[in-house]
């Protein structure tokens, strides 16, 4: 089991978390990956540590419990044999991420792998790595 696995395997956290999702953040997500799938992009089950239902927090700030920064990777995306991942030698990787905090009027946000790291959850404290 990876280490990034739900600790309560009768529990999908991401089928959660979709359900909680308010019909107009719902909507949102629906016309993002859409909008990513139109531009060429594809659904992948993972990338590195990162796939749908991983806890991410942004680079720009700097460490895992930062406030603003956090939340849960909702869609990852590939684009295969890009302009990038030709130029950069590394897949095309686009993710729609759901932050604990809204940021520019909304939870949800398109983003590239490059921008977030995964969170490894703790299982004995809770707490992150």
């Amino acid at each position: 089991m990876s280490d990034l696995a739900p600790q309560r395997p009768d529990v999908d956290p991401l089928a959660e978390l979709l359900a909680s999702l308010s019909p107009e953040e719902a909507a949102r997500l629906a016309t993002m990956r859409a909008d990513l799938h139109g531009c060429g992009y594809v659904d992948t089950d993972e990338h590195g540590r990162l796939r749908p239902g991983v806890r991410v927090y942004h680079r720009g700030h700097q460490w895992p419990g930062a406030s603003d920064g956090t939340g849960t990777a909702l869609v990852l995306t590939e684009k295969p044999d890009s302009g990038w991942s030709r130029s950069w030698g590394a897949a095309d990787i686009e993710l729609i991420v759901l932050w604990d905090k809204a940021q520019f009027g909304s939870r949800l946000s398109q983003v590239a792998q490059y921008h977030v790291y995964a969170v490894e959850v703790l299982p004995e404290t809770g707490g992150t790595t």
